[in-house]
């Protein structure tokens, strides 16, 4: 096996494993059982199961977020091109739409999703620590550009439509399924762009109200 194999072995057994069980409850005797490979390759690679930890995020949330600040800086330079504001549907877009495409053409996206759903509510404070300095860069700007886009909109207020937005496209990926909170006759099964465009219809409309 390749060296560049290897670690892809590694990483992807561990997204399976962490999104089952939780980083705390995953052992390195699981992970090198799932990976097929001993301890020292584990050790080679990755130094600890912290660093285990960090590249399993990194592997995925780089590119995601390369992508969201390309779009973001994208917007911002055409509006102050063009001397207007910002389009709020378009910042929603450019931090949407990546995950969504991510989810569709990546192979196993559905573990890394919910690595992160487990995650955000599990008591380990390590995977958060290392999600929210990933992430930071991306919420800074996009907040940013908000800010210009609605520049009526208290910052205060704004943070906590940014959170109701978030929440929303979280559980519209993974949480209202795993709730089954779903009435009898409801059609489900939408498409990347319907579900895209559904969100950011109900955004827009929630950040742009008094602006």
């Amino acid at each position: 096996m390749k060296n560049s194999d290897t670690r892809e072995c590694i990483l992807d057994a561990c997204e399976r494993l962490f999104a089952d069980k939780g980083v705390r409850e995953t052992s390195l005797r699981a992970i090198t059982g799932t990976a097929g490979v001993n301890i020292a390759s584990v050790n080679y690679y990755f130094g600890s199961k912290k660093g285990l930890v960090e590249a399993v995020l990194k592997r995925r949330l780089d590119p995601l977020n390369s992508e969201r600040i390309r779009r973001l800086e994208y917007i911002r330079k055409e509006a102050e091109l063009k001397g207007t504001r910002p389009s709020v549907r378009e910042i929603m877009r450019a931090i949407f739409e990546p995950i969504l495409l991510f989810k569709e053409n990546t192979e196993h996206s559905e573990n890394f999703l919910r690595f992160i759903a487990r995650s955000m509510t599990d008591p380990d404070e390590t995977v958060k620590a290392i999600f929210l300095r990933e992430i930071r860069p991306v919420f800074e700007l996009m907040f940013e550009l908000l800010k210009k886009a609605c520049p009526n909109t208290p910052d205060d207020v704004l943070f906590w439509k940014i959170q109701f937005s978030l929440g929303a496209m979280g559980h519209s990926l993974w949480g209202f399924r795993r709730l089954k909170m779903v009435p009898e006759g409801i059609d489900t099964d939408i498409t990347s762009h319907e579900l895209l465009e559904l969100w950011l219809d109900f955004v827009t409309a929630g950040i742009e109200n008094g602006i």
